[in-house]
This record gives structure tokens, C-alpha cells and sequence, in this order.
């Protein structure tokens, strides 16, 4: 074993013998890689090695313990899930939607908290409390008003921020109705979730109600309480992104389950009116992305009351399975094989129109040997924030920005063809990459 080889193995920590760990297994940063290979080699102990010591509760794994009340914890048996039930009643089905439900609640909760945080800065600054922060994007803070339907026009920006905090703050703590931001929701989107129940109210009631339900003697339905889990989810996870079609750009915003693969192999794809033209169905995006390496394509028609999809396959030269409509407004779970980047139908040789905000965007004309600081100089300090780019292998974001000016952070290749997600602190109109 080489001297590098043994750096990535972790044998002892702090005296006790550990399995060996090697690390790069476990991420695909290097700099993480690094930090994990220092740790260890200085005989001390990460969640990485802890993990790897821990033999999971078995019991646990299957989610078959409950432990929410006194007169537990109950155990049952996942290889014969209805044999009893617990003191209080509860099959397996029950027991497992209960902990996945306080999980939901939990991570709620801390994003919850996290924006009350940055809304309680937001409200003493426009009340003048607070000096050493100002609104400096006068125009995102009009458009974010305006698609919640707050009046705009000839109104003085405090007024506006006023107004603008007040409908956040009932996302947090409104009780009844639809939370403000539904309003931001696809009309097909939007009318699904009507039709299941689903639209939340308020953060924190939807967070209050799903603790409740999972309580001792209240709600034993295990649907129930899974249908209460999307509601509560729902209230978090939004972005807002930019598509060109024809030459004209509009902003489309929706609600996103992840920006990142869940799998190595597996993406999330907006469906953009961009998407619709360039392919109206399944098996025509099929046909169009074969050469990709892409194998399948996944819609979600439903998550409750049970998860319901249809997928569409690319086998042996030809599409078979579902061969759903694509309609503006979804999400596509995309299966590939390889490292390629897909082309959602912008023709090379168009200009872009960036508006300030987030900007999401394919394009098919980048020059050869271009890369995230050349697109972040020729936007402009002073125009652009961040470039993102989804690395479809490792499902992380790569990352560049602009800091005093100048760009830092992963200069990572763009190809000629890319998918990209541009901040952007001021429009910029016409633009077209130009060779570094």
C-alpha cells in the first residue's frame, strides 16, 4: 500500500481500532476529501467514521419502533409487519408514517426558523432600526410584490416593503386560507393541489398540526398522516428561473422538490413552455436525448393519497412504456448513463436575455474552452452574482461568484452545450458568450 493509499484509510481514533474507511467512497470533494483524510490521520473521530462504526438499531432501520409516548417504546417485527400492533394501537404503517412525519416536521421547522430569522432583519430594517443594511435591489424587491399580488405602481419602495412583509410573515403564522406564495403556483400545479388538500396555510400551523397527528391516541391513519407530510413540505422549496423561447423571455417560477440528483444517475428536469415545444411528449424527448444517454423518463402524476408516475423507457434503438403528454409547469425525473449535459432547446447563435434574479437556462452555443470566469467578466461585476452548473455524475452544484468584484470559487469548463443557473443582481440584455 502506497503512502497516499494509507492516508485514505482510517485505522485508529483516539486509541480505538475502527474499520478501515476509504474516504473517497464517502465524497467526491476534494477538499472535504482532504479535511476527512486530516482528521483521521490526526486520530480523531467525523460523523464519516462514527457512521461506519455504528451498527444501525435493526428494529429502527425498518422504522418499526415508536417511542412518542410513555407507555412505549413499542417494537414490532418487519418480517411479519401485522402479527400485533402497538399499546396504542398502531399497525407498522402507522408507526412508520409517524417517525417520517416528525423528520418532515423537524427539517420544516429549522427552515422555518432560518427565514423567520432573515424576515425579523428584514422587518427592522424597513422600520429603520437597523442601519447597517439597505435594499439595494429595488427592482427584484417590486417583482417579488408584485407576483403576490401587491400593488407597485407609483408607490414609494418603503411603502411596497412594507406591504411585502407583512404577506411574509403570513406565510410563517397564517392560520387559515392559502399560504401568500400560492399565488406563484402554476394554475395545473396549484389546481392538484386543491384537489388533494394539500396547499399549505402557514409554516407554523402546518408544522403544529403534523406534531399533533403524530401523537399518542390521535391520528392512526397512516394515509392521513402522509397527506399531512405533503402539506407541511409544500410550505418550503421554491425558485424562480428564466427560459427563452422564440427570442422572448419570461420568468416562470414553481415549486421544486431538489435542484440535486438524488442519484448518482437521476436529475430533476423543469418543464419549461421551452421543453413543450421542443418535444410535446415522452417518447418525442426520448428520441431527441437518446444520444445523451439518457434511458428513462419519470413523471409524478400523483403523491397522495399514494405516489402514482408513469415513465417512458429508450431501449434497444426505440421508446417504449408511458408516452405522456409534457405540460408547462412540472417535473421530470431523468435517468442517464453518462456525464452529458442535455439540450432543452435553445438554437446556438441566440442572445440571452438575463433578468435580475435567478436565471435558469440551456444554450447550445458556448465557445470552445469557455469556463464560469469568462461567462462571470464578459456579464459584468456589477451585474452578475453566481454561475451554478449541475454535475450530472456527482449531483453537485458547481459554483463561481463574484466578490469585490472579482471572480472566486470553482472555475469549473463550459461546454459548448450547458444547462446553467445564473444569479443575476442586474438585467442584461442581448448577451452573447464571446471566446475568452
Amino acid at each position: 500500500m502506497t503512502e497516499e493509499e494509507k492516508k485514505l484509510k482510517a485505522v485508529s481514533v483516539e486509541g480505538k481500532k475502527v474499520k478501515e474507511i476509504d474516504f473517497r467512497d464517502t465524497t467526491t470533494c476534494e477538499t472535504t476529501l482532504q479535511m476527512l483524510q486530516k482528521v483521521a490521520a490526526d486520530g480523531h473521530e467525523t460523523a464519516i467514521s462514527r457512521a461506519f462504526e455504528m451498527k444501525p438499531c435493526p428494529i429502527g432501520a425498518e422504522s418499526a419502533c415508536c417511542k412518542h409516548c410513555f407507555m412505549g417504546p413499542c417494537r414490532l417485527n418487519a418480517r411479519d409487519p401485522y402479527s400485533r400492533v402497538g399499546v396504542c394501537g398502531a399497525t407498522i404503517d402507522t408507526i412508520a408514517a409517524r417517525n417520517f412525519a416528525r423528520m418532515v416536521a423537524s427539517g420544516g421547522a429549522a427552515h422555518t426558523d432560518h427565514g423567520m430569522g432573515m424576515l425579523d432583519v428584514f422587518r427592522e430594517v424597513i422600520n429603520g432600526n437597523i442601519k447597517g443594511f439597505q435594499i439595494k435591489d429595488e427592482k427584484k424587491l417590486r417583482s417579488v410584490a408584485s407576483s403576490i399580488g401587491i400593488e407597485v405602481e407609483g408607490r414609494e419602495v418603503l411603502d411596497v416593503a412594507k406591504d411585502l412583509y407583512k404577506e411574509l410573515e403570513r406565510t410563517y403564522t397564517q392560520v387559515e386560507g392559502e399560504i401568500p406564495f400560492a399565488k406563484r403556483v402554476p394554475a395545473k400545479t396549484l389546481e392538484t393541489w386543491r384537489k388533494h388538500g394539500v396547499v399549505p396555510r402557514g409554516a407554523m400551523r402546518e408544522i403544529m398540526e403534523i406534531m399533533h397527528r403524530t401523537h399518542m391516541g390521535v391520528d392512526q391513519d397512516y394515509e392521513n398522516i402522509v397527506k399531512q407530510c405533503s402539506r407541511t413540505a409544500l410550505a418550503d422549496g421554491w425558485a424562480v428561473w428564466q427560459e427563452t423561447i422564440s427570442n422572448q423571455s419570461q420568468i416562470v417560477s414553481a415549486m421544486v422538490p431538489s435542484l440535486q440528483a438524488v442519484y448518482p444517475d437521476h436529475n430533476v428536469v423543469a418543464i419549461t413552455p421551452a421543453l413543450v415545444s421542443y418535444a410535446q411528449n415522452a417518447f418525442g424527448l426520448l428520441s431527441l436525448w437518446a444520444s445523451n444517454g439518457v434511458q428513462s423518463v419519470t413523471e409524478f402524476t400523483s403523491l397522495v393519497p399514494q405516489v402514482a408516475t408513469e415513465t417512458a423507457f429508450w431501449t434497444t434503438g426505440a421508446a417504449s412504456g408511458q408516452n405522456f403528454s409534457l405540460v408547462a409547469g412540472g417535473f421530470l425525473w431523468i435517468q442517464f448513463n453518462t456525464n452529458q449535459v442535455l439540450d432543452l432547446g435553445v438554437n446556438s447563435g441566440s442572445s440571452l436575455d438575463l433578468a435580475a434574479g435567478a436565471n435558469v437556462f440551456s444554450y447550445t452555443g458556448f465557445p470552445d474552452a469557455y469556463d464560469a470566469f469568462s461567462l462571470l467578466r464578459q456579464l459584468g461585476a456589477n451585474n452578475v452574482l453566481s454561475v451554478r452548473m449541475l454535475d450530472s455524475v456527482s449531483g453537485r452544484w458547481r459554483v463561481a461568484l463574484v466578490q469585490n468584484g472579482n471572480p472566486v470559487g470553482d472555475n469549473f469548463p463550459i461546454p459548448n452545450t450547458a444547462v446553467l443557473m445564473v444569479n443575476m443582481a442586474n438585467a442584461v440584455n442581448q448577451f452573447y458568450p464571446q471566446s475568452p
